[in-house]
């Protein structure tokens, strides 16, 4: 039988993913106007956002505003679960993975009814971070990731018809050079 969260219509959800090939998916700022975006559907965080956005002539708000927003948005949940993906490929340059980490750390203290899974490769100053916030780390173990991406690129490479033509040294070398590349990834 499955246990069903007493109110479940007052969750909310928020995923973000950071890219090192978008830049509008690195930096702190752009992971504030991505969560109010996904949490403040409702009061009192939607009225904040209308205010906000019209006292600013139309322009986003700042971060420290929209950090305001996201704050009474995740307090009108029972609680809240954001996904945050990929923080490794935050940029470490100019502070940008400090300034997010610890803007991260932050919402962790700030808000006690949610639950954050953060993902990211075992890189040491995400790793130092997330063990001075108490976080509960789930390491991968990347054989069996690779041994995955490994039977998955063999399969692409059986199945499309453009592929299956290649002399098979060929389809060696573009599986060995994606499986060097995956990093467990």
């Amino acid at each position: 039988m499955k246990k069903q969260h007493q109110s479940a219509a007052n969750i909310g959800h928020a995923i973000f993913y950071f890219s090192f090939t978008d830049t509008h998916k690195q930096a702190y700022n752009d992971l504030l106007i991505s969560l109010v975006a996904q949490l403040c559907r409702k009061e009192p965080g939607l009225s904040m956002l209308r205010q906000a956005y019209e006292k600013t002539e139309r322009k986003l708000p700042g971060p420290d505003e929209l950090k305001k927003i996201l704050l009474a948005s995740i307090v009108s949940y029972d609680v809240v679960y954001i996904h945050l993906d990929a923080l490794d490929e935050c940029p470490k340059s100019d502070g940008v993975r400090q300034k997010v980490t610890c803007g991260i750390v932050e919402l962790v203290e700030q808000t006690p009814n949610t639950q954050f899974l953060t993902t990211s490769r075992d890189v040491p100053d995400v790793r130092s971070i997330m063990e001075k916030s108490s976080a509960d780390p789930m390491p991968l173990v990347t054989q069996a990731v690779d041994a995955d991406i490994q039977r998955y690129v063999a399969a692409e490479l059986a199945r499309d018809h453009k592929f299956s033509r290649l002399d098979p040294t060929v389809k060696e070398m573009i599986e060995a050079t994606l499986m060097e590349k995956a990093d467990g990834m």
